[in-house]
């Protein structure tokens, strides 16, 4: 089965665009092709007054609403192999199979000047595109082209700034041809009125341009070339300067203003292409869609100087926000604007006369929000703005994707972290509450059935056991509840100025029966003070010295120390016991972690984390690391210890 045909329309600036639209997707419908049209910039075409312009971009428009891919390339020449070059990458990347070059009635459509070298074009283009079709299409005759000599010249209105630029240049020529008439030749004057035209032309354009050609004319006959105040000069020769004056008058003019023309496009692409990155930047920073809506008011604000109101759209339609929809919202001009995915209201074929226009924020076939702002001051709502906001619409667009598809991924991350906790919870209170509950039920259920036989000494084995296995399970449940309430943040921080002997020594009298079997090194500096909220600190020595005691042999070392720095302190415990298997350091600080090979059946993995989680809320850290057995170093940062100055805190 063969491909499906693809009709390519290539245009550039003309009157004629919107009909060879309409022509050219009868075309791709009679053919059951797909279509698309691309528009073709050259340097005479950038340059274009805003009424050959303005059509282009509504052939654009209206070939997107019916359904054609647009787009615009840029060849920076205006010669045949750069046209060709554009067009055959153009054909090629849509894998055109026809391709219809508009050309508008009796020119050459903006191709080339004059219309000269069309025919050449097409058939350069039927070389390099073998298999496809090459066609040179006209709109029909109904149509009216503008005038050559209109395209040529591109005469605009002078407003009054530009007729007072004509008069003050005018005088200022003429004062300095008078002032320097008895110097210099009256031919050499006319360089002053080319300097005249010069500026004219540089600042007012072509048409103004042209007057002061024709007013320095006139000065220069009627005030410098004799007879004076004559328009008739004695000599012939005089006449060949008015001629060389009025040509040179008006290539100079000519290139003037379009220097001017390439200066103010350059500009106002520069300030498109600033206001798009700029947007990019801030997306770039938008985590979630408010930041998006307010990153998109302000580009809009900046490039056509409205303001902007974004409205999410939730199940179809637009959902107003709190401090309520800007006035003159009209919801049927938003609701035609979130079904066709185009835009409708102020300036568009769609409810025009409304106040506000609305442009659906749309990737694919849904409709993100809507960008709400009225109609822009007359400089700012040319065509070319009108695709500015348009463009920054999409990339909202397209950062309102992105942010929804980071929440869900988010969202997803954070289910399947709970689900591992929930997960991880089960399978270590199924691992460490089965063995105390089971010796709690062994024990019981001896003591109810077999009381009147069990001496007095096996009885209170059993109590003790049971009494030791229940706070062990109580220990257990008091960890968990403690971990829960540290990483849901339930638990405030409360530092203070602690001493540090007394935290240590306070610490310890907990451990006192455990610690009988080891050896217990504390080392502490006198007057030690030491920032930290002591109730949890104390759990953490506590943890840390009991974790030592269980792995620790009897008769092994165990060594606490506290050290104070300018900015922060460190809890020190290490001791003789096996180590921690490599590669599981940062392992043991996790939930229900034990390491492969750990003999200790007694522990929860619990105490480990606690310590980790206390450590996090001072904002401090925590390490483990092997040094002929293990050693726990705690940091904690602090604020300049206090200085006693007459029994009073600084």
């Amino acid at each position: 089965m063969s491909e499906r045909p693809h009709v390519l329309l290539a245009v550039t600036a003309g009157g004629d665009a919107l009909a060879l639209v309409e022509q050219a997707w009868r075309v791709a419908a009679g053919l059951g092709a797909g279509w698309s049209i691309v528009a073709i910039d050259t340097p005479a075409t950038e340059t274009a007054r805003a009424a050959l312009r303005g059509p282009l971009l509504q052939a654009l428009d209206r070939a997107q609403q019916l359904g054609a891919a647009p787009s615009r390339i840029s060849t920076g020449s205006h010669t045949t192999s750069a046209m060709v070059s554009a067009l055959v990458h153009r054909a090629r990347s849509v894998g055109a199979t026809t391709l219809m070059i508009g050309c508008a009635r009796g020119t050459g459509g903006g191709w080339l000047p004059g219309g000269r070298g069309l025919g050449e074009l097409a058939e350069v283009l039927a070389q390099q595109l073998p298999g496809v079709c090459v066609h040179v299409v006209c709109p029909p005759a109904a149509t009216r082209p503008a005038r050559a000599w209109a395209r040529t010249l591109r005469w605009s209105r002078p407003g009054l700034r530009d007729a007072a630029r004509v008069v003050l240049a005018l005088g200022v020529a003429t004062a300095a041809a008078a002032a320097l008439e008895r110097h210099l030749h009256p031919a050499n004057l006319v360089m002053l009125f080319l300097a005249a035209v010069v500026y004219v032309a540089s600042r007012a354009g072509r048409a103004p341009a042209v007057a002061t050609v024709l007013g320095s004319i006139f000065i220069y006959d009627l005030i410098f070339v004799a007879p004076r105040w004559s328009l008739k000069p004695t000599e012939p020769q005089y006449w060949l300067a008015f001629l060389v004056m009025m040509v040179a008058g008006l290539i100079v003019g000519q290139l003037a203003a379009r220097s001017r023309e390439q200066a103010l496009l350059a500009e106002a692409r520069a300030r498109r292409t600033q206001a798009l990155n700029e947007l990019s930047v801030a997306l770039g920073r938008a985590r979630d869609r408010a930041a998006v809506a307010q990153a998109l008011c302000e580009a809009v604000q900046a490039a056509v100087g409205t303001r902007a109101d974004v409205l999410f759209v939730v199940d179809g339609a637009c959902q107003r926000p709190a401090a309520g929809a800007p006035e003159g919202f009209d919801d049927g001009c938003a609701a035609q604007a979130i079904a066709g995915g185009s835009e409708t209201g102020a300036g568009t074929p769609v409810a025009g006369t409304q106040p506000l226009r609305y442009v659906p924020l749309r990737v694919g076939e849904r409709t993100f929000a809507l960008l709400v702002h009225p109609m822009p001051a007359p400089a700012h709502d040319a065509l070319e703005d009108q695709h500015l906001v348009r463009a920054l619409a999409n990339q909202a667009a397209v950062a309102l994707e992105r942010a929804e598809l980071e929440a869900r991924s988010i969202a997803a991350a954070v289910e399947a972290e709970g689900e591992r906790t929930r997960n991880t919870l089960l399978a270590g209170i199924s691992h460490d509450f089965r063995t105390p509950l089971t010796t709690i039920v062994g024990s019981a259920t001896t003591l109810i059935e077999q009381a009147p036989a069990l001496d007095e000494a096996h009885r209170a084995s059993l109590l003790r056991g049971l009494l030791d296995e229940a706070r062990r399970l109580h220990t257990m449940t008091s960890n968990l509840l403690d971990l829960t309430r540290l990483d849901a943040g339930a638990i405030q921080l409360r530092p203070e100025w602690c001493p540090a002997d007394e935290l240590l020594d306070a610490a310890l009298r907990q451990l006192e029966p455990r610690l009988r079997a080891h050896r217990l090194e504390a080392r502490v500096p006198p007057e030690a003070l030491v920032w930290c909220d002591p109730r949890l600190i104390d759990q953490v020595i506590v943890n840390l010295v009991d974790n030592a005691v269980r792995h620790t042999p009897a008769g092994g070392t165990i060594r606490v120390a506290i050290e104070p720095d300018a900015r922060r302190w460190t809890l020190t415990v290490h001791d003789d016991g096996p180590g921690i298997p490599a590669g599981h350091e940062r392992a043991i600080f996790r939930k229900f972690h034990r390491a492969a090979g750990d003999g200790d059946s007694t522990g929860q993995g619990l105490g480990l984390a606690i310590c980790a989680a206390i450590a996090r809320l001072h904002d401090g850290e925590i390490v483990a690391a092997n040094a002929q057995g293990a050693r726990f170093t705690m940091t904690l940062p602090q604020p300049a210890p206090p200085r006693l100055d007459g029994g009073e805190l600084p």
